[in-house]
């Protein structure tokens, strides 16, 4: 995945113990412990509370392997990974036998892709492609190439058997890009290491995505750092979050202006068009298949939507929910779903230094503070 988004942070040093009267019962013999790893051209961060350094040292290296072996098979940047082989020219009209990563994430996304109308699409590879060279040369395609990759672009042209784990894609020319799954899977595979080792007070942070299992010893949950409304400084608010994951999509960092016009790097797979409401949208999923995937994945649908159309998309993935800021011209508006408004929300005390350090901001692109012990 792009080396070129190392400078997206990590956003997580993004979670951290709450602090205040919704901590809960007496503090377990367990004790934190963090690791940071780079990949998929940005940082993962696993915090974990574990009885010893040797159990989590174990859990952490696991579960950091999984990522690399991850990124070996779900990356579009190599040419040997396996969702490049599979859209490989010669291998148009051929049925081709899945992994069982590359199975399960494209059972478990398929009806997001359905129920958006394709504002969510893992064919949308062309146009991914189109679009990074684009920014690197500072300006958008041409609408003639947008057309031209477009042809290859469409979700129904990628046959899933699910009984035979395979995969046939009709359309030469064809491109899978994983990039709006790939990091929300990784991280609740982080997880799923740490719990076959028998810890599950994990929390695991890859770029945007924050996946939590069993809050900290004594607490409600972990804390990860909304955006904040005016996009400026540390966030004001934080979710209380425990056996759940959040992802951040938005263009406040992550944009082209070329002519006066900002071009979001969010594509619209209908279109080819960047997106241009210039929206920020939080998404909280828990209790599903694979959390941190589907947070991850409807937090772009909602996202490519928009503020409209967006948020009625969640109700048919229940109980996901979002929280999504519009700004304009009078300032910033939130809009927040009911599911969304069930997740306890507090503010963030700016009064406690340990705490101001600690928190960050669910958003890909802000720097990442120091987490001391």
């Amino acid at each position: 995945m792009p080396t070129g988004e190392i400078l997206r942070p990590l956003l997580a040093a993004a979670a951290m113990l709450l602090h205040g009267p919704w901590a809960t019962s007496a503090a377990e013999p367990l004790r934190r412990f963090e690791y940071d790893h780079l990949q998929m051209g940005t940082w993962f961060r696993i915090v974990i509370y574990a009885p010893s350094d040797a159990d989590a040292s174990a859990a952490s290296s696991a579960a950091f392997a999984r990522v690399d072996a991850l990124n070996a098979a779900l990356s579009d940047y190599l040419p040997s990974s396996e969702v490049s082989r599979l859209t490989d020219p010669a291998n148009a009209g051929i049925a081709a036998p899945l992994s069982q990563d590359l199975s399960r994430v494209l059972e478990l996304v398929r009806p997001i892709e359905r129920a958006s109308g394709g504002a969510l699409d893992l064919t949308i590879g062309p146009l991914s492609l189109l679009w990074r060279d684009a920014r690197e040369q500072g300006r958008p395609p041409r609408a003639e190439d947008i057309q031209r990759a477009i042809r290859a672009v469409g979700y129904s042209h990628l046959e899933l058997d699910y009984q035979r784990h395979t995969a046939t894609p009709s359309r030469p020319g064809m491109r899978l890009d994983l990039g709006a799954v790939g990091k929300g899977y990784a991280a609740d595979c982080i997880l799923a290491e740490c719990r076959q080792r028998g810890l599950t007070r994990v929390l695991a942070v890859a770029g945007g995505e924050v996946v939590a299992g069993d809050p900290p010893p004594g607490q409600e949950g972990w804390l990860v750092g909304l955006p904040s409304p005016s996009a400026k400084g540390m966030p004001e608010e934080c979710l209380v979050l425990s056996c759940g994951a959040v992802s951040t999509s938005g263009d406040l960092h992550q944009f082209l202006t070329f002519e006066g016009k900002r071009y979001s790097h969010v594509i619209d797979p209908r279109t080819g068009a960047a997106v241009a409401h210039g929206c920020t949208v939080t998404v909280v999923a828990s209790g599903t298949p694979s959390d941190g995937l589907m947070a991850d994945a409807l937090a772009t649908a909602v996202s490519v939507l928009g503020p409209d159309d967006g948020p009625e998309l969640l109700t048919r993935f229940a109980p996901a929910g979002a929280r999504v800021i519009r700004r304009g011209a009078a300032g910033p508006t939130i809009i927040a779903t009911p599911a969304f408004k069930k997740w306890r929300v507090v503010p963030r005390d700016s009064r406690d230094p340990a705490q101001a350090r600690r928190v960050a901001p669910s958003n890909p692109a802000t720097p990442a503070p120091s987490v001391p012990e």
